[in-house]
């Protein structure tokens, strides 16, 4: 989302339950590793970009929408990532999960 942004902002999305995932870009190259922080505990008044339909955008009094759109943001930075070691994609889990596998074994089923 941060993708030809120009300063210092902060990329913010909703994380639910109160939280946003928060990281700090300069001039589009990342200042800090993702993190999640509780809403309350965030400078308002910092320099953001978020999604339109983020139900937390009304809160932040500098936030824009991100220059280049996500489709877009996403094939570039893959372009660049072409013919390097480990260039595949990877998910990048920042908090538990909500829920467990169950410990009880599953019913079996009669053919």
């Amino acid at each position: 989302m941060a993708l030809d942004s120009k300063g210092k902002v902060s990329v913010i999305m909703d994380a639910r339950r109160g939280n946003v995932y928060l990281q700090d870009f300069l001039d589009g190259t990342a200042l800090t590793k993702p993190s999640i922080i509780n809403i309350k505990s965030i400078d308002h008044s910092i320099n953001t970009i978020m999604s339109e339909d983020d139900k937390n955008i009304d809160l932040f009094k500098n936030s824009k929408s991100p220059i280049c759109i996500l489709p877009n943001a996403v094939a570039r930075l893959a372009i660049d990532k072409i013919g390097l070691k480990n260039s595949r994609p990877a998910p990048l889990y920042l908090q538990e999960p909500n829920a467990d596998l169950s410990k009880e074994q599953p019913p079996k089923i009669i053919p």
